[in-house]
């Protein structure tokens, strides 16, 4: 059920007020200024495409050298950390 009300009464100069409207328009503005910040650098890493990266270049590697398919990641949380920690098939 919606409640229409007379918004030109409401704001006094018949200029019509949208919180939904001026909430999308931040967002969209604040959206545009992180692409264009992200659009000025020749190379753009997070954190997780990094994680992502090691990971694959380790079992890569493991596997380019004949070493088999790798579980775990020696050099990550002491020997405790899986090579494949988010999919199989992704990764390989």
């Amino acid at each position: 059920m919606r409640v229409q009300t007379n918004r030109s009464a409401e704001s006094g100069a018949g200029i019509a007020f949208d919180p939904g409207a001026v909430a999308l328009a931040a967002v969209g503005i604040a959206w545009a200024a992180g692409l264009v910040m992200i659009l000025l650098h020749r190379v753009y890493v997070t954190n997780d495409s990094l994680s992502n990266y090691i990971h694959v270049w380790y079992v890569a590697d493991r596997f380019w050298h004949g070493h088999g398919i790798p579980l775990h990641m020696p050099v990550l949380g002491h020997g405790d950390a899986f090579a494949f920690p988010y999919g199989f098939f992704p990764w390989f």
